[in-house]
């Protein structure tokens, strides 16, 4: 256990999976797949489902950002360079969505767009998709340890209680061990805040992970 606390900004992903027929460019048509994803094992599996759903598409263009490993990774499938999913990169990351996988699939039209009229047309499609996807905010969060005798129970819920918090986990063995879900930005003020409502005798430590 330790006090160093690194504060990580929240950020936001999607809620669940999420499929959107975007708006046809001059005959072609765009279907976009927006999927969370943890891993790039999780997004291999959403490229091969697009594939599935769509196998008479020409492209199955993408972009996928994890937070894990700082992951932010743009594929063209075959069309010009940087015309696809570059622009499918750049609106996941102007809306600060991660761990997130955007695969737009695409059927030619007959009508060639150029380079910019595809950064425009993959850029938009993915665009239009997240605007209408479920997105959820994530606020990082830490585990404290709150160890105790059992003869300071209530006043341990009662500076609980006063803080707004919740035990997620409770151990009991010699003492009582409590863990408690703390969002970075607010931990240092409830470690500090708790051992002056306990009177500095309840021992509040950050847990590693």
């Amino acid at each position: 256990m330790g006090e160093k606390s690194v504060i990580r900004d929240p950020y936001y992903t999607l809620g669940e999976p999420f499929y959107y027929e975007a708006e046809m460019v001059k005959g072609s048509r765009f279907y976009v797949n927006v999927t969370p994803v943890s891993s790039e094992s999780d997004a291999k599996s959403a490229i091969e489902k697009a594939h599935d759903q769509f196998p008479h598409a020409r492209h199955h263009c993408w972009a996928m950002v994890l937070r894990e490993g700082k992951v932010a990774r743009p594929n063209d499938d075959g069309e010009p360079s940087g015309s696809a999913g570059k622009p499918i990169l750049a609106q996941i990351q102007g809306r600060g969505i991660e761990d997130v996988i955007v695969v737009v699939s695409r059927f030619f039209g007959g009508t060639k767009l150029g380079v910019g009229g595809l950064v425009r047309a993959y850029g938009g499609s993915a665009g239009q998709a997240l605007d209408a996807a479920p997105l959820i905010q994530v606020v990082p969060k830490q585990r404290v340890a709150i160890t105790f005798d059992y003869a300071d129970t209530a006043v341990v819920e009662a500076a609980l209680s006063a803080e707004g918090y919740q035990a997620s986990q409770s151990h009991y063995e010699s003492q009582v061990t409590l863990e408690v879900m703390v969002s970075d930005a607010a931990v240092g003020a409830f470690i500090t805040s708790f051992r002056e409502r306990t009177a500095q005798r309840i021992s509040v430590e950050l847990m590693e992970e």
